[in-house]
């Protein structure tokens, strides 16, 4: 990570590899001899230049992308040998005048893959222009308007093989085309003495929304394969739309505590369709409600520093909104979770630091399972008569980081 400066402009240099091996072993007894064997090296870089036009006016122009090489060693393969290359340009503009704060920017990108005997090249346009505006001391409106694009991913295009974290057999289609959106973010923001209230809307239209599946067979029952389900990638027109709802309030002369609470929804479905069990998107969240009470002391007696102490209870609601078509979803029980975290500086002469984090999360020890679980499609569990795998209990953790 490296930055040249000359005059009022800079360049800035990064680049970064990393390499990821991953094993999966069927039995203990198998341990040199992993089913599933990938390892992934991945270089990546960015190249930008800074300036300014005017005082009130600067800009940026730049590139960046990915070389990126997969291969197999394993007995069983799920996403087939790649090779990959992403290079983009981009340029930004941005400033203010007044109360008005703009920025504006456009980016192409170009994707080259390689797997097997296939070969395929995806290009795309994206880019934003936004703005905000405060229209008093504390209160401003910000408005965005972006053109999103994405390039399908190896495993949409490449997968042939069992998932063994998602309990089914994935089938990639190398026919995908390339994602393309226009999202529409609008937000108000209320700032008082003790009060703040925020609230965001949004609408994207996707172009070849990309989704995962269930494939059924001429019988019109599960398709299997090596003992899963089969789901296939496929792509379709969608809508997404949504709003968030937050506030924060700590009452005067009690500046230390904080009462808060978030409201967040999501709704989506796919263009022109017909039949409800396909009207809507697969793996969309529920709406769901946090609320919050936080206490904070600078100075709390003679030993403790930096005090916190916050409690939270997340209600989420029921999920009916489901992609149902060949029993590719499901819907999801509401369920409510309490959580409490307390952390804290502690001055001992003995360290030159002692922080302690206790928290606990679902202390009603909560039965239930997240909508967006893959692991909630699991067999039946003879053991507790449920079918999935639940989400975790009651769990408490400690954390003591010394300074030495």
């Amino acid at each position: 990570n490296t930055r040249i400066y000359f005059g009022k402009r800079n360049l800035k240099m990064v680049y970064a590899y990393q390499e990821n091996v991953r094993k999966e072993i069927a039995t203990e007894f198998q341990r040199n001899a992993p089913d599933l064997w990938m390892r992934l090296r991945t270089g990546t870089y960015q190249l930008q230049l800074n300036g300014e036009t005017t005082k009130k006016m600067s800009w940026s122009i730049g590139s960046s992308g990915m070389l990126q090489a997969s291969k197999n060693f394993g007995a069983e393969q799920l996403i087939a040998d790649y090779r990959l290359l992403d290079a983009g340009v981009y340029g930004l503009l941005y400033g203010n005048w007044k109360s008005l704060y703009w920025q504006g920017g456009l980016r192409y990108d170009h994707r080259w893959m390689e797997w097997q005997s296939n070969q395929k090249e995806f290009g795309g346009v994206s880019g934003s222009i936004g703005s905000s505006y405060q229209f008093a001391k504390s209160h401003y409106v910000k408005v965005n308007v972006s053109k999103g694009y994405r390039a399908p991913n190896a495993a949409e295009l490449t997968s042939n093989g069992v998932h063994e974290g998602a309990l089914r057999y994935e089938i990639g289609n190398a026919r995908l085309k390339p994602e393309s959106s226009i999202q529409t973010d609008v937000q108000l923001v209320l700032n008082w003495s003790h009060f703040s209230l925020t609230s965001s809307l949004f609408q994207n239209n996707v172009h070849n929304f990309i989704y995962i599946n269930r494939l059924e067979n001429s019988n019109f029952t599960d398709s299997i394969l090596q003992g899963m389900p089969v789901f296939e990638f496929k792509e379709q027109d969608a809508i997404l739309r949504g709003f968030e709802l937050q506030y924060d309030y700590h009452p005067h002369p009690l500046d230390w505590l904080h009462i808060g609470q978030s409201l967040s929804y999501v709704t989506a479905h796919f263009v022109g369709a017909t039949n409800t069990d396909q009207y809507y998107l697969p793996n969309i969240p529920p709406m769901r409600l946090v609320s919050n009470v936080q206490a904070e002391f600078p100075k709390f007696g003679h030993y403790l520093q930096d005090l916190e102490l916050g409690v939270n209870y997340m209600y989420v609601w029921r999920q009916t909104q489901i992609y149902s078509a060949f029993q590719t979803e499901t819907s999801t029980n509401a369920y409510g979770l309490l959580n409490a975290k307390l952390s804290a500086k502690m001055n001992i002469r003995w360290f030159e630091s002692l922080d302690v984090v206790v928290s606990g999360n679902n202390l009603l020890n909560t039965v239930y399972q997240d909508h967006l679980s893959r692991l909630k499609y699991a067999p039946l569990n003879t053991a507790n008569g449920y079918n999935g795998v639940w989400n975790m209990g009651r769990n408490i953790s400690v954390q003591v980081m010394i300074g030495i």
